[in-house]
């Protein structure tokens, strides 16, 4: 990709934040090889789909409600997901390779593509 540039300006990045492609993927590789695939895996897993989806109309209802906090068999299914999701997420990293790309990266840290 000639001409292309990933301006990066986070945790590993250098002093001008234009970076090659290859150059980012190294620095995302380095700091947040494992991050990046554990949110990757949790975009893949049902369980914690779910799992997001209950928290965010948990919140919602809270705040619509002014509600301090959520009931009690509410917090039990959430905690639930939650231990499901962290199950399911940790047994897919162990059996694959569940390496980030180069779009993956720039999603994760909201680096931009230029080109040149």
């Amino acid at each position: 990709m000639p001409g292309q540039k990933i301006y990066y300006t986070g945790i590993g990045a250098n002093k001008s934040g234009m970076h090659t492609p290859d150059e980012f993927v190294k620095i995302m590789n380095e700091h947040f090889d494992i991050d990046c695939a554990t949110r990757l895996a949790k975009h893949k897993i049902p369980s914690c789909k779910k799992h997001s989806q209950m928290v965010k109309s948990t919140l919602e209802t809270m705040m619509t409600k002014s509600q301090k906090k959520p009931s009690k068999m509410t917090k039990t299914k959430i905690h639930q997901l939650s231990k499901n999701c962290d199950k399911q997420v940790q047994k897919k990293l162990k059996n694959s390779n569940n390496k980030c790309n180069l779009e993956d990266y720039l999603e994760y840290s909201g680096a931009e593509k230029k080109d040149f």
